[in-house]
């Protein structure tokens, strides 16, 4: 079944500028450049419940999967409609709970599934190619692959010497594990009886450099000093960045969390919900300020963090929706939601430097 809310209209834009408020750290120049914008409720085709994983393919092919929805759809660079695929379900072409994607560089499109813990994989038509059912430890939270067609899952491992990530063949095989780095306040478990409210602390978000081979890991609720590994394929450890939030009491938000379940004072703490690498190997950190209310997680003010190649902040801007990826030609894909869960698709170019 189709949501349909607000409406929408799709506008290709020869050029418009997103405006953003800067702290002035550096001077370096970052522009954010729209592009195109989809979700329409007169479309049946841009209708949006819950993005939840936007890539584009080595020619600039759109790939939106609608979590919401349980469909996966393609559009052409300039924001044409191409096809759509799936439904609820869990044979061929359906989906449990799609949860993020990758493309690989023939262009096949590889859905990741937490609950059902398998992935499927699609041409770059779209059309069902096969099923994976990797044996591992824990369910995959996200899903990257690298020139060689292997697949690296990230987990948020619960057990002490489990790994956050592992490296699969092209028919899911589990090759190699690697990165047991844990945030200093993570639990450590031998079991999950008590369900501590810490358990928030092994949640971690991650990126690929495809063309520099290395990945990007931290911690969704950051350490202060923050910490981002940078790391190879492999597993070595190749640079940790540290900066600091200014006004993050980490341990009181710590104390919060253990107290989960009998707090009734509300809670602010910042929440990191994407790490991307660009083409010039900048790195950009999304970060909330999250509220815990009665029970309720709510994600309200957004910022970037920007840093140079050599682990520096350069900027700082406020930013309004969530980053999803950044392709190889600096195209950022944002999807804003509204409090329903409807959403929209913003393609940005983004300028750094004169």
């Amino acid at each position: 079944m189709k949501v349909k809310n607000k409406k929408y209209d799709i506008w290709l834009y020869p050029i418009i500028i997103l405006l953003i408020v800067t702290l002035p750290l550096n001077c370096v120049e970052i522009t954010f450049l729209k592009r195109i914008e989809l979700g329409s409720e007169d479309r049946e085709e841009e209708i949006f419940f819950r993005i939840a994983d936007i890539e584009a393919d080595k020619n600039g092919n759109i790939f939106i999967l609608d979590s919401g929805n349980y469909c996966l759809k393609k559009f052409s660079k300039e924001g044409k409609f191409l096809k759509e695929i799936g439904r609820e379900g869990q044979g061929p072409g359906e989906f449990i709970r799609p949860s993020n994607i990758c493309v690989d560089i023939d262009g096949k499109v590889y859905v990741n599934e937490i609950v059902g813990r398998r992935i499927s994989i699609f041409d770059n038509n779209l059309n069902f190619l096969k099923i994976l059912k990797p044996k591992i430890p824990s369910p995959l939270v996200d899903i990257f692959i690298n020139e060689e067609r292997r697949i690296i899952g990230l987990h948020n491992p619960w057990k002490a010497d489990e790994n956050y990530f592992s490296i699969l063949s092209s028919d899911g095989v589990r090759l190699n594990s690697f990165f047991n780095e844990r945030h200093v306040f993570a639990p450590k478990l031998t079991t999950l009886k008590n369900f501590p409210g810490t358990l928030v602390y092994l949640s971690a978000i991650a990126d690929i450099d495809k063309r520099n081979s290395k990945l990007a890991i931290s911690y969704r609720i950051p350490e202060n000093p923050c910490r981002i590994y940078i790391l190879d394929l492999n597993g070595k450890i190749l640079r940790v960045i540290k900066w600091k939030i200014k006004n993050y009491n980490s341990r009181k938000i710590l104390n919060n969390f253990k107290r989960w379940r009998q707090i009734k004072k509300d809670f602010k703490y910042p929440q990191i919900i994407g790490i991307h690498f660009t083409k010039e190997d900048f790195l950009i950190i999304q970060i909330v300020e999250g509220y815990f209310k009665r029970g309720y997680d709510l994600k309200k003010d957004s910022f970037l963090y920007i840093f140079s190649p050599s682990g520096n902040i350069i900027k700082i801007m406020k930013f309004n929706g969530n980053i999803l990826s950044i392709d190889h030609r600096n195209n950022v894909y944002v999807c804003v939601e509204d409090e329903q869960g409807i959403s929209k698709v913003i393609v940005y170019s983004l300028k750094i430097g004169g």
